[in-house]
């Protein structure tokens, strides 16, 4: 794999790409899952709220139960009690805890449970069956009084764990945003990284050997056939500049045998010019009756400068 990640630079442009798009999408499906994980967040923060202020209204109709005669009383308590409840085994409260594995938030929301199931409700049960025990037989109003006081004894406590309750919901949600946090900042510079180290790519293994190859297909161009690419490499643009160099190869050898021919070919004109001008001077030397000695002199000397001879002797016979 890594061979063929250095032959094709096609497949490490592709492969950038692909790096970009994957973390876009980490980053989007880190969002939707935080989100999904965090729905009923809020709901179940603003229930544990809910809690404890049930917990103080029961305190204060408690607190403010001085006259016992008053039924009306009693059954607001009661409603009061069972609201408490209600929103204790809500499921938008524990539908949160089904859905985390949050060993402090599953301790905290049992503890409460625990604490109201075993003290507070029965302590507020009891206190309400004796008050309506008095309010039928006339007694028992002291019994009352100190049940009264006993649950407003305990209720700061009860509030204590609600409350720690609710923080550790408020710090669950805070590291739920913290992690989306992280995962966007991480995201994000990984794609900042990859899309330099592309735009190096770029630089060196693309827009390098084009240019080089444009210089040189600039030179050929002109006709300067010595211009050779630099650029070494297994990837496409390197076999691309391993042709250029053999394509200017060729193309130099072919223009120098083609020089080399019309060179040949412009001698064997000059040559047959020669010859026919040797002939036409002899033709005119010889044309001349009666021909003098000068005359085959001339002759001599035209055919040794025409025909690049030395020095040539005539016999006549």
């Amino acid at each position: 794999m890594l061979k063929l990640f250095h032959k094709s630079l096609l497949l490490r442009l592709g492969l950038a790409m692909a790096t970009i798009v994957a973390l876009a999408f980490v980053g989007m499906l880190s969002s939707v899952f935080i989100a999904e994980t965090s729905g009923g967040q809020a709901t179940a923060i603003n229930m544990a709220g809910a809690l404890r202020m049930q917990s103080y209204r029961i305190a204060s109709e408690l607190a403010s139960q001085h006259d016992l005669q008053e039924q009306s009383r009693l059954e607001l308590t009661r409603s009061l009690i069972d609201g408490f409840e209600e929103r204790l085994r809500s499921p938008r409260l524990t539908g949160v805890l089904s859905r985390t594995d949050e060993r402090s938030l599953h301790e905290s929301y049992y503890q409460v449970r625990l604490q109201w199931r075993t003290q507070i409700r029965p302590l507020l049960n009891k206190y309400i069956d004796v008050t309506e025990e008095y309010l039928v037989f006339q007694d028992g109003a002291a019994h009352s009084d100190e049940l009264r006081r006993e649950f407003l004894r305990e209720v700061d406590g009860f509030v204590d764990n609600i409350d720690n309750m609710v923080k550790v919901l408020e710090v669950e949600a805070e590291k739920k945003i913290e992690l989306l946090r992280l995962i966007q900042v991480i995201s994000l510079f990984l794609t900042i990284l990859v899309v330099f180290i592309s735009m190096y790519l770029m630089h060196v293994d693309v827009l390098g050997p084009l240019r080089e190859l444009l210089l040189i297909a600039s030179a050929v161009r002109r006709g300067d056939f010595s211009q050779r690419t630099q650029y070494h490499s297994e990837d496409e643009l390197g076999q691309l500049g391993e042709a250029f160099n053999l394509m200017t190869e060729d193309l130099s050898r072919m223009y120098n045998d083609l020089e080399a021919r019309v060179d040949e070919k412009t001698a064997d004109l000059e040559r047959s010019n020669r010859s026919l001008e040797l002939l036409y001077k002899a033709s005119s030397h010889l044309s001349q009756v009666p021909l003098s000695e000068n005359g085959y002199e001339q002759l001599l000397n035209d055919i040794s400068a025409l025909a690049d001879l030395g020095p040539g002797t005539i016999c006549l016979g």
